[in-house]
């Protein structure tokens, strides 16, 4: 986040777009020079970016141990959409995998709609391995599951492949994967 020279603290709230090199040094921008401030939940903190896709910059919202999710329409940074606010979710750019098509993504271990915000939990220890525009593998520490974009979970059997032995897809779109 940039801090303003004028402030104490860092406001990771409040963002600037910048044309410049991604080589060049990184400076803070003059003082009173924000593009704006982005309105969030009434008493909740903002936190790390979450993800950004070709349209959405993605927030992630504190609060008393809870965690929503804004997004803000880009380039001009009105709100487009706020999720659910769920405990103990971890959300920030390590743990978001965005669908090739940007419809979905998986912010840890829920799967968001990209389009309107909604979340549900797809397991409690769920691990991405990777995302394609209609399903996701991920582990949930004991074998490979798929979850497609609607939320199925397809269940793991006993003789499910462990992550260890299987092949990682990397992509896909209509409804085929790329496999490395």
């Amino acid at each position: 986040c940039w801090r303003d020279p004028t402030q104490a603290a860092c406001e990771p709230w409040r963002v600037r777009w910048e044309s410049r090199p991604l080589h060049s040094p990184a400076q803070p921008p003059a003082p009173g020079s924000w593009a704006r401030r982005l309105p969030g939940p009434k008493g909740w903190q903002a936190g790390a970016i979450t993800a950004i896709t070709s349209s959405l910059l993605i927030i992630g919202w504190n609060k008393d141990g809870k965690l929503c999710l804004g997004a803000y329409h880009l380039p001009d940074l009105k709100p487009a959409w706020m999720s659910a606010a769920e405990p103990a979710w971890a959300a920030f750019l390590g743990t978001t995998n965005v669908s090739p098509d940007e419809s979905w993504a998986i912010v840890g271990n829920r799967r968001v709609d990209l389009k309107t915000g909604e979340e549900h939990l797809i397991a409690p220890r769920w691990t991405t391995l990777a995302i394609s525009d209609d399903y996701a593998w991920g582990s949930d520490g004991h074998a490979v599951l798929t979850c497609t974009k609607g939320g199925t979970i397809w269940p793991a059997r006993t003789d499910a492949p462990t992550p260890a032995n299987t092949i990682l897809v990397s992509g896909g779109i209509n409804g085929k994967a790329l496999v490395t």
